[in-house]
């Protein structure tokens, strides 16, 4: 990270990054809010942890960031530790019951539903916990400097997709989750985002957010399109007729599609979709792999794009632009 004044290095100190040469706070580090902790009560609601919130927590309207008792608790004690009676028991149900459902969303009705949506959508893409508080993190960002006049924030479903759109591109190790996966989503909830209107928002709020957005490369889609392919009905069916192991099959695939993408310059992936990219090489693959077998072809252009998730024009136009030729050696 650079200093934006003075283009100076910047450090992590005391939790915050501060220019080396200017000593300007760029950022803040962002840390978790929810810590782990074991525990031996053998009344605890958990067979084994326990969930503690440190203030507010990201990617839900938590109020205060505090609850009667745990989170998920609803049997009451005093200071001593005895178990109160049915009557306060009762009173202290009620009191967790209606904070946890109204209060705590007073006066934060659109965040909340944006946060909300935002829950669902990591759920349904199965994006794993960091990258959902990452872009949650980037969501109140957002709010703060709505709430300074630096920006007219309209849109919260459109800005709570652009700032997952950019946890998911922001470095390495992420899922390699396409942006038409997270459309796909969001309008399946009944939203209204298009490629268009999304992509620009991404690119507005990576310029402000001050982020780095890497694109995905070709290699980190292979995994998940061989997924696909191996889960579909019609690869299953001719695996089974032709009596072909179906790891081995998965092993091989993987293996031949790595090195045909070795062979391609990156002078020649420009312009490209790299998903698109990504199953013609699997789909060049499996010819190599049929090839190898003594037989003309294991797989259709028609059911590897249909396996991938692609349109069949596209497959064909960068399998016969970039893969064919390794085909035929």
């Amino acid at each position: 990270m650079k200093c934006p004044e003075c283009n100076g290095d910047v450090v992590l100190h005391n939790g915050e990054y501060v220019c080396s040469k200017c000593g300007l706070v760029v950022d803040q580090e962002f840390l978790s809010p929810i810590i782990e902790f074991h525990t031996n009560d053998i009344d605890s609601p958990a067979v084994s942890k326990q969930y503690a919130s440190l203030g507010e927590r990201h990617h839900i309207v938590d109020g205060i960031g505090s609850y009667i008792d745990y989170y998920e608790s609803y049997v009451f004690k005093d200071s001593r530790g005895t178990v109160l009676n049915k009557d306060k028991q009762s009173l202290f149900r009620r009191l967790k019951f209606l904070y946890d459902s109204k209060y705590k969303i007073f006066r934060n009705e659109t965040p909340y539903r944006a946060l909300r949506t935002l829950n669902h959508a990591c759920a349904n893409l199965q994006v794993p916990v960091h990258i959902r508080d990452r872009a949650a993190y980037y969501y109140h960002k957002l709010l703060t400097l709505a709430k300074t006049a630096k920006l007219s924030l309209t849109n919260h479903i459109l800005a709570v997709a652009a700032c997952l759109v950019i946890a998911l591109h922001e470095g390495h190790g992420s899922p390699p989750i396409t942006i038409r996966e997270v459309i796909e989503v969001f309008r399946k909830m009944g939203h209204r985002v298009n490629h268009r209107n999304l992509m620009k928002k991404v690119f507005e709020l990576k310029k402000l957010l001050r982020v780095r957005y890497t694109a995905k490369n070709c290699e980190d889609f292979v995994p998940r399109i061989v997924s696909k392919m191996l889960s579909s009905k019609d690869v299953k069916r001719i695996l089974n007729k032709l009596r072909i192991d179906v790891l081995w099959f998965k092993n091989a695939l993987e293996k031949e599609t790595y090195e045909l993408l070795k062979m391609v310059p990156k002078k020649e992936r420009g312009g490209r979709h790299p998903y698109t990219l990504a199953a013609a090489a699997v789909y060049a693959a499996s010819r190599v792999i049929a090839k190898k077998l003594g037989r003309k072809n294991l797989l259709t252009q028609k059911i590897v794009a249909k396996a991938a998730g692609v349109r069949e024009y596209g497959l064909r136009d960068h399998f016969c632009a970039i893969f064919r030729r390794f085909c035929e050696q």
